[in-house]
């Protein structure tokens, strides 16, 4: 990349699942440390604080959707100093026509987190947006409606928006579920006329997947192995645009096999109008 270009560094974390100490773990596919939820936490934003200029937390921040929990994790996001954007996952909405997370977003006195802007916002090279979970009687839907933008566009989203299914089930682990409109949206992210890297959580697996214009990076759960952080850097210059995601492991559990399906450290090119992947995944960190 020309040395004209900007350059984003966001620190990524999803599934943290924050409940109190001493709750119950929960199992997956590996044990979910509910009880060192809190723990994992700071760690994580230890870790990130130095490493960031952005924190996206996306989704499934809490265990059980309690105010205490989302207060806890609001401070400690204050504590960094950093601008965060928070989105909902299907544990922050256990029920329809409640929303906590937006509630204890309304009360808390400070400008960080937030969410993202109804229409998108410019963050360095790319533009921010993320649609709208909701819950209804027949499962979790995601209202989209990607922002016309030229440059890249970075979707902030809990659920997947390219279904990894097969590729999970097939490799032996538990699969999450998808939006029930997944391929609505994935339809929409792809009608965009420019490059779109959706970050996702919610099947506690890192892996990657692309279709078209949409590079879609599935980041690990932190409340369970492997125990996940990121930082993602986007550096974009004369339509070209570049993204690595580079994975740390906190705490220290220990596992046979954690679901993960690329290398800590993946890079993607995006040229005449396609992605490459740049490094390929390391078969001994599988």
């Amino acid at each position: 990349m020309s040395r004209d270009a900007s350059t984003l560094r966001l620190g990524v974390l999803t599934d943290c699942h924050l409940a109190e100490r001493g709750t119950p773990d929960a199992r997956f596919n590996n044990t979910i440390l509910l009880g060192r939820s809190r723990e994992l936490l700071a760690e994580a934003l230890t870790y990130l604080a130095p490493r960031a200029e952005t924190l996206l937390l996306l989704g499934d921040l809490t265990q059980s959707a309690v105010d205490d929990d989302f207060r806890y994790l609001f401070d400690r996001i204050r504590d960094t100093g950093l601008p965060s954007y928070v989105v909902r996952g299907n544990h922050d909405l256990p029920s329809i026509g409640s929303d906590p997370l937006g509630d204890a977003l309304t009360a808390f006195p400070g400008e960080w987190p937030r969410e993202p802007r109804t229409g998108g916002e410019r963050l360095g090279p790319v533009t921010l947006a993320s649609g709208a979970l909701s819950l209804g009687e027949d499962g979790y839907l995601d209202t989209v409606a990607p922002p016309l933008v030229a440059g890249p566009l970075l979707w902030m989203t809990h659920f997947p928006v390219l279904s990894m299914a097969a590729d999970i089930e097939k490799a032996g682990w538990n699969h999450a579920g998808d939006l029930r409109n997944r391929a609505e949206v994935e339809a929409r992210l792809r009608a965009c006329e420019g490059p779109v890297i959706a970050l996702t959580g919610h099947l506690h697996v890192r892996a990657y997947a692309v279709a078209g214009n949409v590079l879609q990076l599935n980041m690990a759960a932190l409340v369970e192995p492997p125990h996940d952080v990121a930082v993602v850097t986007v550096e974009a210059a004369r339509g070209s645009v570049l993204v690595r995601r580079t994975c740390a492991r906190i705490g220290d559990a220990q596992v046979k096999k954690a679901p993960v399906f690329d290398s800590p450290d993946t890079v993607f090119h995006w040229e005449s109008g396609r992605w490459q992947i740049s490094t390929p995944a390391h078969e001994g960190d599988r």
